[in-house]
């Protein structure tokens, strides 16, 4: 009868555990699509801040064109100032652009590595259970 007993609650325990490795395995492939889709917008991101940052230097090399026609040209320096504070706005917006991308993509970057930490528990958690089993 004691035998019986055992076996009922070792097969409660099976039953168990089996549940709690369904659980594991579902949080394991949530946690590597978020992981991926992480992946994926953090290298959107770097390509759009890599974008951004050439179109800085693009515009700062404009800026830098325009500072050395306005030195020479005093007949000019009205208009040229003015496309050199057109540029200079555009720098400053590319620049907080570029700044923001980064800051999104270090985010996201921290959240990647969280994720594989947590799927890292979860494989180890699971590894365990497979050992009791």
């Amino acid at each position: 009868k004691q035998a019986e007993e055992r076996g009922v609650e070792l097969e409660q325990l099976l039953h168990t555990a089996e549940q709690r490795n369904h659980e594991l395995e579902e949080q394991l492939h949530l946690s590597k699509e978020w992981c991926t889709e992480i992946e994926s917008k953090a290298k959107e991101l770097s390509e759009e801040a890599s974008e951004l940052k050439t179109k800085l230097e693009d515009s700062l090399a404009k800026v830098m064109e325009l500072e050395t026609a306005l030195s020479t040209s005093s007949q000019t320096e009205r208009v040229l100032e003015e496309s050199l504070n057109a540029e200079k706005e555009k720098t400053a917006s590319f620049e907080e652009i570029a700044n923001n991308s980064t800051e999104r993509q270090l985010e996201l970057q921290s959240l990647v590595d969280i994720l594989q930490f947590n799927a890292k528990e979860v494989q180890d958690k699971f590894a365990v259970l497979e050992l009791d089993l």
